[in-house]
């Protein structure tokens, strides 16, 4: 259970800083429709577990983003990352026997891939890609990251006070009078 849980910390983090650039409403949205394609397929199978299925689907993703990088498992061996799915998939089936379960989460990840990085007509029209409004709003009040060789920038929604032509309608800065040294 705590391999599982690092594993998907870990799997997550990737996949929000990468390949969603910080963008958690799209990561979010994302999540919901795998989620709903695991359901789907479960009621079909008759499960109702979802944290295997979703860690497996996550990392599925991660792994169609990452297919040349190389993955130790338990440290003994390295593999590509797109065979790590079905490695996490035969781990479960070793230890309760189950393998349709997992499956919908391998199955879910790669409709909802294709569906929206591979069918161009679902890139332009942006329903399953998109979050709608309310649902960024949702995930509104964070200033988006930009890490930087030099470091790290966060974005700000407002501007500061005494910012750039704040008040003035000629441009440049409008600082104030000040104190004079030795006045207070």
């Amino acid at each position: 259970m705590v391999f599982d849980l690092v594993s998907f910390y870990k799997t997550s983090n990737s996949l929000e800083t990468e390949t969603y650039m910080m963008d958690s409403a799209k990561y979010g949205w994302s999540i919901v429709w795998i989620a709903l394609g695991i359901e789907a397929l479960n009621i079909w199978i008759g499960s109702w577990f979802l944290f295997k299925p979703l860690l497996i689907g996550l990392v599925h993703i991660w792994a169609l983003q990452n297919a040349t990088a190389k993955v130790s498992i338990l440290g003994l061996v390295s593999i590509p990352a797109i065979y790590y799915p079905m490695v996490l998939i035969f781990f479960v089936f070793i230890q309760s026997g189950q393998l349709l379960s997992p499956t919908s989460g391998l199955v879910a990840a790669h409709a909802y891939h294709t569906l929206t990085r591979n069918l161009p007509e679902n890139r332009q029209s942006g329903f399953l890609v998109e979050p709608p409004s309310w649902w960024r709003a949702a995930f509104a009040s964070r200033p988006a990251v930009v890490r930087t060789g030099f470091g790290t920038a966060m974005q700000s929604d407002k501007s500061c006070a005494g910012g750039p032509n704040q008040g003035s309608s000629g441009g440049g800065h409008l600082w104030g009078s000040g104190n004079r040294l030795g006045s207070l």
